[in-house]
Order: structure tokens, then sequence, then C-alpha cells
């Protein structure tokens, strides 16, 4: 019986690999394979925004235009190599056109016009009062977005006018001061008396009213004197303030190369207690004044990888450096122009969409917030003082030199009300 059951375990598995062997062999008619049709939808091409910088690239103010020119395009380059921004359901790349107004009324006329026959709806700029004033009356009736760029409250005769679309991207000097000096006068225990220079001039007579104004505030005595502009020589001012052994001496409102002048200057009369300043390229001051001359003193000065920053302005600053292998530092009007420019993206975004209308609708909100400066939650200033909320307020930034070398110290936001 072993045998006859071992025999029939040997048919059964030899039938099955023949069975297997046949069945390999046999041909099977094969189908190309097919695709199964889609519904998806393919994703469109990025759509292009034309906007605008106007903006003095020659002519006296044109290191202001070049800088702000630089982070208008800063902003746009980094939209691009992102693959642009979604509005709604659309992506926009940015097509920046960079035109000179060459600080001149007529000239921002005429290529506001051509801003208008282009169909360009949001521009930064334009940059000077009377830039301003010549695009009012233009840009308004083609709803035309513009951050203009003076410090000479052009909003007080822009919002009665009913240039809804006019924005101020700047700010008024009496806001400037009145940012400054606060932080001065914290970083200066026990100051009681300054002595203080400006120029003989409606520049510097009007910043000596709004210094003046702030100073009282804090019960400070000023004593000031003015000089004629393009003075080289001001041991014959500076002597006898000074000499008055005042707290400290102040340069005011004098331009860079002045004020640095009267450092140098102070120094070699001897005065060695606290100076303050104003706005200077470093490399400027280091120049003309010389590195132990400015030493101690307290000025305008912006260092973006301070802590002293938010977070998301230091990431700014990093970004920027990056991007720019050339640059040592990121410049204040590089990032307000940036940070500016970035303010039209959220309202866009806000809007959902990039007609002029809606984008209004979201300006004219009072709930309107947005990311500026590394503020989430910053606004627009400006309704006390204008009539409508229409002003960035950015932020001043103070510094010290100690031991050759500039020191970010202190931040304040110039608030608008």
């Amino acid at each position: 019986m072993k045998k006859i059951a071992v025999l029939i375990v040997v048919l059964v598995l030899s039938l099955t690999t023949i069975l297997v062997a046949c069945s390999s062999e046999e041909t099977t008619p094969t189908t190309a394979p097919t695709t199964a049709p889609t519904n998806a939808p393919t994703a469109a091409p990025p759509q292009t925004l034309k906007m605008a910088a106007l903006l003095p690239l020659s002519g006296p103010v044109a290191g202001w235009g070049v800088t702000l020119a630089e982070g208008c395009q800063w902003w746009a380059d980094e939209i691009n190599e992102q693959g642009g921004f979604k509005v709604g359901n659309d992506i926009y790349k940015i097509d920046l056109q960079t035109m000179d107004n060459e600080y001149s009324g007529s000239v921002s006329a005429t290529l506001g016009a051509r801003i208008v026959d282009e169909g360009i709806h949001y521009i930064y700029g334009p940059q000077g009062y009377d830039g301003e004033r010549a695009c009012g009356p233009i840009f308004t009736p083609a709803k035309v977005f513009a951050w203009g760029m003076s410090s000479a409250e052009y909003l007080k005769t822009a919002v009665p006018a009913g240039y809804k679309y006019q924005l101020g991207g700047s700010y008024p000097n009496w806001a400037w001061f009145g940012a400054l000096i606060p932080m001065a006068i914290e970083l200066t225990p026990g100051v009681k008396t300054v002595a203080m220079l400006n120029s003989d001039d409606d520049f510097g007579h009007l910043a000596s009213e709004q210094i003046h104004a702030v100073m009282d505030k804090y019960g400070i005595q000023v004593d000031e004197k003015f000089y004629a502009p393009g003075t080289q020589d001001f041991y014959p001012v500076l002597t006898p303030l000074l000499n008055k052994n005042p707290d400290v001496f102040y340069t005011g409102h004098s331009v860079a190369g002045d004020m640095a002048l009267q450092i140098k200057q102070a120094r070699e009369l001897g005065w060695t207690k606290t100076i303050w300043a104003g706005s200077s390229a470093w490399n400027q001051l280091v120049s003309i004044a010389g590195l132990d001359a400015l030493e101690g003193i307290k000025f305008v000065y912006t260092d973006y990888k301070s802590d002293v920053w938010p977070q998301g302005v230091r990431d700014a600053s990093a970004s920027y450096l990056a991007s720019h292998p050339d640059k040592t530092e990121l410049e204040f009007l590089v990032l307000l122009s940036y940070e500016t420019m970035n303010i039209y993206k959220q309202a866009m975004q806000r809007a959902g969409s990039i007609d002029p209308d809606e984008v209004l609708k979201v300006f004219d909100d009072p709930n309107f917030t947005f990311m500026f400066f590394g503020d989430p939650n910053a606004t627009l200033g400006g309704f006390e003082t204008y009539g409508a909320s229409r002003q960035t307020q950015s932020y001043i930034a103070y510094g010290e030199i100690i031991d050759g070398v500039p020191v970010q110290r202190a931040i304040r936001q110039v608030e608008i009300p």
C-alpha cells in the first residue's frame, strides 16, 4: 500500500509540473495600457502685475532715491524668485518699472501721465513735495495708489482734496524729532541743558521750532545758534556755545557733512562731553570727523542684526545680505521701501483682488493690520492728523560709538496719530 501511495503522489506532482509548463508556453494577448481621462485642471501660468517706482535717480537727492529704488527692486526680485504671490486664485509676478523724476514736479507729472497710460495702479513715490502735488490730480481719477515720499505733510492737502489713493511713506519732521529726542534723553541721564546748531534757512528754522517743542516737554533748556549754509568753519559759533558748559552739544538737523565737521571741530575745541547727532553714513562720519572724535557720540544709526530689533527685521537683514554679497549692511531706506511695497501685497491678498477699488476698501478698513518692520499687527496712522489713515508708522534707531565701533542702543516707532 505504501508503494501505491508514493506512486500516486509522484504522478500528481508530475502532472502539475506539466500543466504549469504548458500554461507558461501559451501566448496571452496583451492590450496597450491606457491612461484614464482626468478632469484635474492644469495650473495657470503666473500673470504679470505692472508696478512703478517714481524716485529721484539724479539731481540733488539722488542718494535717497537710488537707495529707495534698491529696496523696491529687492522686494520685486524676491517675489519673482519665489514664483510670484497669490491673490485669490491667481499668481502674480512683478514687472517693476523704475523711473527718474529728477526731484522735479514737472518731470513727475510727465511720468505720472505715462504711468496712467500704461495701466499701472500701484507705485512707490513720487519722492518730493512738488512731485506729490503734481501727480495727485493725475493719479486719483485713474485710481493709482502712490506711497508719497516727502516730509512736507502732503496728506494735509491730499485728503481734503479727495485724493484717496494717496499714501504717506515718509514721516514729518515733528514726528521724527518726537521719537528721536526722547531716545537721546533716555540714553543721557540727568541732561538739563543742550547747546544746538541749525542752518540759517527755512529747513533749519523749521527744524529748530520742532526740536524746541519736544525739548520743552522734557524741561530741557536749549541754547542755539544758526550758521550760514555752506559753512566750513564752525569755530566762531561753537566757541561761545560750548564755553557755557552745557550738558550736551546737539548738531540739530544739520546735514550729514556739516554734522561731521561740527563734531570734529567741537572735539578740537576740547569738548569731551556728550554729543547728539543726526543721520549720516558711518563711512562719511569717519572720513570727515575721524574715529577719535566720534568716540561716545550718540547718533541716528541702524544695525538690523542687533537683537533690539524684532526677529522679522533681523531675518530680513539676513536675507538681504545673503542675496547681496557685495553689501555689508542693510540701509534704513532700503528696508523702508521694501517693507512699504510689501503692504501693497498684503492689501491685495486681503482684498482677494488687484482691482484698485477692492484694494481701496482694505485701506479704508480700520481693522486692516499687516506685517511691517517685524510687527504682525501694524496699522496705518494719520486719521487724527490728516483725516484718513494713510500714513506708515516706521521706526527710528539710535546708536552710540563705543571703543570705535557703532553699537545699536534703542529703537522707537515714529507714531502719526
